[in-house]
């Protein structure tokens, strides 16, 4: 929690959106762990429920006005990031989109679905 007032005390973009879906998954009891997921050095995930899922969530706003490279650069990231997590084969991961689901992040999404190591532990979703 620590983490994402941070965020929006920074004004990073997204970081309320992040901060809703926290709240609607601890209202729904499912628990959040608070602990690192992966080895030193690798990270920590945004949302890490009781279990094995991991909820990563994504909140683009005027998407259409970056430039192609800061859009490049975006999705190398977004996808560094959703294979960093699967390559855990113990997590699961719920990519949710705030309003829509950007083609390019699709392409993305779909390509790392079909890698055979990730079968059925990759899924996204838009919430409103």
């Amino acid at each position: 929690m620590e983490r994402l007032a941070a965020m929006i005390e920074g004004g990073r973009r997204g970081a309320v959106f992040q901060g809703q879906r926290a709240l609607h998954y601890a209202e729904q009891l499912l628990g959040v762990e608070v602990e690192i997921a992966f080895p030193k050095g690798l990270g920590r995930v945004d949302l890490l429920l009781t279990g094995n899922r991991i909820v990563e969530t994504k909140a683009w706003e005027n998407w259409e006005k970056l430039t192609p490279e800061i859009r490049i650069s975006i999705l190398r990231q977004f996808e560094e990031q959703i294979t960093k997590y699967l390559s855990d084969t113990r997590y699961t991961v719920l990519v949710e989109f705030k309003g829509k689901i950007l083609e390019e992040a699709l392409r993305v999404l779909q390509k790392l679905a079909q890698d055979p190591r990730h079968t059925g532990r990759l899924n996204w979703t838009t919430v409103p």
